[in-house]
């Protein structure tokens, strides 16, 4: 039994531990948006002290085999919140590394090139996943990310779809010079679509 079905109701469904671990135990068989609404539910919960954190932690790992792109923007919005919540704390790297460990499956699903073909869907799932996933630090997404922002620098073929996250993972990970070029790539451009890329990736510099 779900409670709330299809989330018609504007209310949040608190389960005690026994039926929270059983609903965990279901998931898989319940529809994308009930999937989401748990997922919601249990993280604004967690933050009103209703679960613990090590309780919604472990809901997390039961959406890794998942593909719908809404569930993981979902994932990626609360774990990003906790991310910078807690950049400060001496557990910090180690909530990178349970971020990256989450994502890794389906980052080697998707990858960085686009398939001919591909649902627009599964472009929107890709940029969360790379700018998780670099966001979290993981090394071979940075560099990645660096090497493509240098060849857009000197061959201007980088995909519109890519731009946003690699100018804002190229500044993650960047320095001076990776500043300086955002700043001339924004005053030169004549697109406000590149303008406000390149704008998102300027406040993105540690």
């Amino acid at each position: 039994i779900v409670m709330n079905p299809s989330q018609v109701g504007f209310y949040r469904v608190k389960y005690d531990e026994t039926l929270f671990k059983q609903k965990v135990k279901a998931l898989k068989q319940w529809s994308v948006l009930d999937k989401l609404g748990f997922l919601s539910d249990t993280y604004a919960l967690t933050r009103a002290c209703y679960y613990k954190a090590t309780d919604f932690m472990a809901l997390l790992q039961s959406y890794e085999g998942e593909t719908d792109y809404t569930l993981w923007g979902e994932v990626a919005g609360s774990l990003g919140t906790l991310q910078f919540f807690f950049a400060q704390y001496p557990f910090a790297q180690s909530l990178d590394q349970y971020t990256i460990k989450l994502f890794l499956k389906i980052y080697n699903q998707i990858g960085w090139e686009e398939r001919k073909g591909e649902q627009h869907t599964v472009t929107l799932l890709r940029m969360i996943i790379l700018s998780t996933l670099g966001s979290s630090n993981h090394q071979p997404t940075l560099e990645e990310a660096q090497k493509r922002f240098l060849q857009q620098r000197n061959e201007k073929n980088l995909s519109p779809n890519l731009r946003s996250v690699v100018y804002a993972l190229a500044a993650w990970s960047g320095n001076k010079e990776t500043y300086n070029h955002l700043l001339k790539l924004y005053r030169e451009s004549n697109l406000q679509e590149e303008k406000v890329r390149v704008l998102a990736a300027l406040s993105s510099f540690q």
